[in-house]
């Protein structure tokens, strides 16, 4: 049997095999191409360049920009990737870094929650004081301001995010479906003393039949009338 031995592995009888590493067993990777030891070793210690390179470039950008959460489950996938990478190099200090990584962006998703459940809880506070408003258009911008911070906010802690998420939008929900009956309400009304101010009307035209004493009982009865119908839209 003959065995060489490379980089992070060894080739044995035309094949390319990569050594065991943090509890992963060695494992075949691929085969000697046209018996070239050197080229085909040089090939497989660049893929592991490749893949050392992209999770350089996601740790990078970890480091460099706010939103460090976002990169957690591309980290995820690279950690969960890196037994199955078919290449020669230090897997376990690709995989030590990931995880120093994913232990450093989960802490600060953590601390995000802790910090969005407590703006999520002031902003409910602010929402129920909101739909208090007497004036519906003072209130319904007052509402879609708070909705518009909500929204921007991200998930609260796990435990408490869905019970948050319920009662602000059942809020939300209850504020709009009243002002939706509101209005509804209104226009019924509106047109119910539209009738009723077109029935004094009509009453009113018949008087040109009338005279005297029964004459101004009647304008007297009508403009009664008119008086309690109440008022409509200019």
């Amino acid at each position: 049997m003959n065995i060489t031995q490379v980089p992070f592995g060894f080739i044995k009888d035309g094949k390319v095999f990569q050594n065991s590493w943090g509890g992963n067993p060695e494992r075949e990777i691929g085969e000697v191409r046209d018996e070239d030891i050197e080229k085909s070793t040089q090939f497989f210690q660049e893929r592991f360049s490749d893949l050392e390179k992209k999770i350089c470039d996601v740790t990078d950008k970890i480091d460099s920009m706010e939103n460090k959460g976002s990169f957690l489950m591309k980290l995820v996938h690279l950690k969960e990737h890196l037994p199955h990478h078919d290449g020669l190099g230090d897997y376990l200090a690709l995989q030590e870094k990931i995880i120093k990584y994913e232990s450093l962006v989960r802490d600060i998703i953590q601390k995000n929650r802790v910090r969005n459940t407590e703006i999520k809880t002031a902003l409910t506070v602010e929402l129920k004081e909101a739909i208090e408003i007497i004036n519906w258009k003072e209130a319904t911008e007052k509402v879609n301001d708070v909705k518009s911070r909500w929204i921007k906010t991200g998930s609260a802690e796990e435990d408490k995010n869905e019970s948050l998420e319920e009662e602000f939008w059942e809020v939300v929900k209850d504020f709009f479906d009243r002002k939706k009956q509101f209005f509804e309400d209104k226009i019924k009304l509106t047109d119910h003393r539209k009738r009723q101010y077109q029935e004094i009307i009509e009453d009113a035209k018949k008087l040109a039949d009338v005279h005297g004493k029964e004459r101004f009982t009647k304008v007297k009865e009508l403009k009664e009338r008119w008086k309690e119908v109440g008022g409509i839209p200019a």
